[in-house]
């Protein structure tokens, strides 16, 4: 009787000891990814009407990202990387008389950090936000600037495969250079309304 216990309570403890090396493996904090938004429209936004100023019109864009995301419980993740952004703009400019309306294409170069949660719910669904910060690469206004810092929202779907790697979809809208971080005053904010598309790897 007494061997029957030792070998029961052994037993125990030895499917105990695996059980919690398997949550371990089980449980990674760290995934790091890339991920692509080329489906949705970026254009110029202004927060106050300016008298004469130009239109701007969405002629495309994309961004390519290196991600990582943190694990901070079954729920809750930190997501940050760097992401490189194009984006083309038709801008039509409205000068004063005698001179008449000039049309032309501008493009933007922007290095974006993000610092953004991700709230996981469902298995399967998530929504994420947060703020980022920009830097410009490519500018074709001289007297304007991205440099700044800005927010993002949005809500995805994420499936994750027995070996570690997920792919996710991720729709959002994101306003840049909210807060101004260079000395310029006059400024050209994109807004993006797109979907980031993404494959991410656990370790």
């Amino acid at each position: 009787m007494k061997g029957t216990t030792l070998f029961i309570y052994f037993l125990f403890l030895t499917l105990s000891h695996l059980n919690a090396q398997e949550e371990t493996l089980n449980s990674s904090k760290h995934t790091i990814g890339i991920s692509s938004a080329f489906i949705g429209n970026a254009s110029i936004y202004y927060f106050q009407t300016r008298v004469g100023g130009a239109n701007y019109e969405g002629e495309g864009y994309y961004t390519i990202a290196l991600n990582y995301l943190y694990s901070i419980n079954r729920v809750l993740d930190m997501e940050t990387g760097i992401e490189y952004g194009k984006y083309s703009m038709t801008v039509t400019a409205h000068p004063p008389p005698p001179y008449e309306e000039i049309t032309y294409l501008a493009e933007y170069e922007l290095i974006n950090i993000p610092i953004t949660l991700r709230v996981n719910f469902a298995n399967y669904f998530f929504v994420n936000g947060g703020i980022h910060f920009d830097f410009d690469l490519k500018n074709e206004y001289t007297y304007s600037s991205h440099k700044g810092m800005g927010a993002m929202i949005g809500v995805g779907f994420n499936y994750t495969f027995k070996f570690n790697l997920s792919l996710f979809a991720n729709p959002y809208v994101k306003a840049h250079h909210l807060i101004n971080f260079s000395e310029y005053n006059v400024s050209n904010d994109i807004k993006e309304l797109g979907i980031r598309i993404g494959m991410m790897y656990s370790f």
